[in-house]
C-alpha cells in the first residue's frame, strides 16, 4: 500500500467510525450467540472477577493444585457450571444446547434459581489468584459492580462482562489506528488493517467473551500509540505520566506484553528526549508500576507462580532443538496457525464453510502457503534492515543507527513478542497451551506485517505495491466471508438447524418403571440408602436431544443437596449409566425447579438419584425431546 494520502480525514474518521461500531456490533452477536461457558477457561476468568467485586478485597494467592480441582471461589460460577453443564458439549459435536437454550424463560429460571447476591461470602482466594496477575480482573470487577447499580441478576451480570471485551476491543481499534499514523502509514493502509483486525474471526470471537487479552490488546495499542507520540513531542510531562500509567496496568494485566513494549519503546523514546529531561522521564515511567506490581507480590506472598517453574531438561541440547521445532511447528502449522486463523469454542469448533472439501482443504493450504510467503518476506526485509544499518555504524554514525533501529516500537514489540514465545515454549515446554489468542493483542503488527513490512522486502516499486495490495484483498476477503461463517460455524456447532429440524416431545407416565432403596407415592419420594434412584424406560431405545425433569423439592438442610441424572442405551451393555451422569446442586427450602439435561444421543433409560440427605422430592413430569426433520412430522 502506498504511504500517499487518498483519502481526506473527514472521510477516514467516518469510515473508522464505521469499522469501530461494525466490528463492535459483530461481537456483540458473538457474545450472545456462544452459549455460556462454551469458551476456553471464561469460568476460571470471571470467577476471578465476581470474587472481588462481591468480595471488597485482593486474596492472598494459594498455591497452584492446593485447592481441590475445579471448585469456585463465587458461589455463581458453581451455580453455573452445574446448571449448563458445559462439559456435556465439549469436545462433542454431537451435543447441542437444550430445548430453550437462550429463551427470556431460560434466563429467568437462571436468574431465580441462583444464590442470592446478599448471601454471598467470598472465603477461598480464585484459583487464578497465583496464574495471572490482577489487573484485568480488577477492572472487570470495576464494571460489574457498576453494572449492579442497575441489575443483579446473574444473566446481566454474565453477558455485561462479555460485553466489557466488546467495549475493549473498541477501544483497541481507535488506539490502533492512531498508533498507525503515528507511524506516518497511510490513511487507506491504517484503515484497511483496522478493518482487518476488527472483523477477523478470531477478534470477534475472543472479544465476546471474558478474557484477559481483551485487556492487553487495549493496553498495548494505547501503549503504541503514546510511546510514539510522547516521542513526537518530545517527552512532555503529561505524555510521560500518561504512559507510565499504561505501562504499570499493562505490567499487573499480562507482563509479558509489557516487557516486549517497554523494551521496544525506552530505545525509541532515549533517542528523542533530551538527556536533562531523562531523570524526571524515569520517574514518569516508573513510579506507577512501583505500587501495582508491588500488590501483585503481596497477592502472591511468596508462593511460586504457575509459570515460574521452567520444564525438566534431561538433555538440554536435545531438549532445546526439539523444543523449538515443535515451537515452529506448533505456530505455523498447528495448534496456533489452525486456532489463529478459525478454531471457535473451547478450541473444538473448527471455522467451516458451505463449500466442496476439495476447495475448503485449499483454502486452508493458501492460508498456509501465504503465511509462509509472508514470513520469507519478512525475513528479507530484517536482513536487508540489519545490513543497512551494519554499514551505518561501520560509517560511524552508531546514534543515527540505534535510531533508526528504534523507530517503530510497534514492528519491534511484535519481533520481541515472537523471541519470547519462543523462549517459553522451550522453557516451559508449552506448559501455557500456545494458541492464536495468544497473538490477539499484536493483531495490528501482525497485519502491518503483512500488508505493509514484509512487501517492501522486494526491490521494484510496482512489485511492492502490487504484492501489498493482493495481499490486503485476500485478508479483506477473508474477513468478509468470515465474519459470516464464523457465526454459521458456531451455529451449527452448538445449535439443532432450526429451518430442518423440530423437536417433539415424549411423555413419559408418572409412575417409574423402577425403584431403588427409595420410598415412593404418587409421584414423591425419600431416598433411604446410599443407590437410591427412581427409574423411567422408553418402550425401545431412541435418539433424544435432552430431558426435561420438573422437581417440587423440599431440602430442610442449610447447605446444598445433590442429584444426579444418569441414563443409558440397555441395547449397547459397554455403555454403563455410571458413565453418562450429570450432577445437580440443590439449594435449601421448598422449590419447584426444572432440570435440563443434555443427552444427544440413542438412550432407553433414565434414572434420578437424590441425595441421600433428608431431601424429599416429588416429580412433576419427565419430558424427552426428540429432534425429527420437519417433513417426517407431517
Amino acid at each position: 500500500m502506498q504511504d500517499r494520502e487518498r483519502i481526506g480525514k473527514r472521510t477516514a474518521a467516518v469510515l473508522l467510525a464505521a469499522i469501530v461500531i461494525g466490528s463492535s456490533a459483530l461481537a456483540v452477536r458473538w457474545a450472545f450467540l456462544v452459549p455460556i461457558y462454551q469458551s476456553p477457561d471464561e469460568q476460571t476468568h470471571l470467577d476471578y472477577a465476581l470474587a472481588l467485586r462481591d468480595g471488597g478485597r485482593f486474596f492472598r494467592a494459594a498455591p497452584f493444585g492446593s485447592t481441590p480441582a475445579g471448585v469456585p471461589a463465587h458461589p455463581w460460577t458453581g451455580y453455573l457450571l452445574d446448571s449448563t453443564q458445559p462439559d456435556t458439549y465439549q469436545f462433542n459435536s454431537s451435543a447441542k444446547m437444550p430445548v430453550g437454550y437462550g429463551t427470556r424463560a431460560y434466563f429467568r429460571r437462571l436468574d431465580r434459581d441462583a444464590p442470592p447476591l446478599a448471601s454471598i461470602k467470598i472465603v477461598d482466594p480464585p484459583m487464578l489468584a497465583v496464574v495471572y496477575p490482577y489487573g484485568y480482573y480488577l477492572a472487570l470487577a470495576g464494571w460489574l459492580k457498576v453494572v449492579t447499580l442497575f441489575s443483579a441478576k446473574l444473566s446481566v451480570t454474565f453477558f455485561a462482562a462479555r460485553l466489557f471485551s466488546v467495549f475493549l476491543l473498541a477501544c483497541s481499534l481507535v488506539f490502533g489506528y492512531l498508533a498507525a499514523r503515528e507511524l506516518r502509514i497511510g490513511r487507506l493502509a491504517a484503515l484497511v488493517a483496522t478493518g482487518i483486525v476488527g472483523f477477523f474471526p478470531m477478534t470477534s470471537f475472543i472479544a465476546s467473551y471474558t478474557q484477559p487479552d481483551n485487556l492487553s490488546f487495549t493496553l498495548l495499542s494505547l501503549g503504541f500509540y503514546l510511546g510514539l507520540r510522547t516521542a513526537r513531542r518530545g517527552g512532555r510531562v503529561l505524555d510521560l505520566a500518561t504512559l507510565g500509567l499504561c505501562w504499570g496496568y499493562l505490567l499487573v494485566t499480562k507482563p509479558h506484553y509489557c516487557a516486549c513494549l517497554v523494551a521496544a519503546s525506552l530505545p525509541m523514546l532515549a533517542t528523542r528526549i533530551r538527556w536533562r529531561r531523562w531523570p524526571m522521564a524515569v520517574v514518569l515511567l516508573a513510579l506507577p508500576a512501583v505500587p501495582l506490581w508491588g500488590l501483585f507480590l503481596w497477592i502472591l506472598h511468596d508462593t511460586p507462580s504457575y509459570y515460574s517453574e521452567p520444564a525438566a531438561f534431561p538433555d538440554v541440547l536435545a531438549c532445546i532443538v526439539i523444543r523449538l521445532g515443535n515451537a515452529f511447528r506448533d505456530f505455523f502449522q498447528t495448534t496456533t496457525h489452525v486456532t489463529f486463523w478459525g478454531v471457535f469454542g473451547c478450541v473444538d469448533a473448527p471455522f467451516e464453510m458451505t463449500m466442496p472439501l476439495k476447495l475448503s482443504v485449499t483454502m486452508r493450504f493458501l492460508a498456509m502457503g501465504g503465511t509462509f510467503v509472508v514470513l520469507a518476506l519478512t525475513l528479507v526485509r530484517l536482513e536487508r534492515i540489519t545490513s543497512r544499518l551494519t554499514r551505518v555504524v561501520a560509517a560511524g554514525h552508531w546514534r543515527r543507527a540505534i535510531r533508526i533501529a528504534a523507530s517503530d516500537p510497534v514492528m519491534n514489540t511484535y519481533f520481541l513478542f515472537f523471541v519470547l514465545m519462543l523462549y517459553a515454549y522451550v522453557r516451559m515446554d508449552n506448559r501455557f497451551a500456545a494458541q492464536g489468542r495468544n497473538w490477539i493483542p499484536l493483531m495490528l503488527p501482525v497485519m502491518l506485517t503483512a500488508i505493509h513490512f514484509a512487501p517492501r522486502a522486494l526491490t521494484l516499486r510496482r512489485t511492492r505495491t502490487a504484492v501489498s495490495v493482493v495481499v490486503g484483498a485476500a485478508l479483506v476477503a477473508y474477513v468478509s466471508v468470515g465474519s459470516v461463517y464464523g457465526l454459521r460455524t458456531i451455529k451449527k456447532r452448538y445449535y439443532l438447524p432450526i429451518d430442518h429440524y423440530a423437536v417433539r416431545p415424549i411423555h413419559l407416565p408418572q409412575t417409574p418403571s423402577a425403584l431403588n432403596q427409595m420410598t415412593w407415592s404418587d409421584g414423591k419420594g425419600d431416598a433411604t440408602g446410599a443407590d437410591s434412584y427412581v427409574a423411567y424406560v422408553l418402550p425401545k431405545a431412541q435418539y433424544v436431544q435432552g430431558v426435561e425433569i420438573r422437581l417440587l423439592v423440599n431440602n430442610p438442610q442449610h447447605d446444598r443437596a445433590m442429584l444426579k441424572v444418569s441414563w443409558a442405551n440397555r441395547q449397547d451393555p459397554s455403555r454403563s449409566p455410571a458413565s453418562h451422569v450429570e450432577t445437580f446442586y440443590l439449594p435449601s427450602g421448598t422449590f419447584e425447579r426444572t432440570l435440563t439435561v443434555p443427552i444427544n444421543e440413542a438412550v432407553e433409560l433414565i434414572r434420578i438419584h437424590p441425595d441421600i440427605k433428608p431431601c424429599h422430592i416429588e416429580v412433576k413430569s419427565v419430558l424427552f425431546h426428540q429432534p425429527v426433520r420437519r417433513l417426517a412430522m407431517k
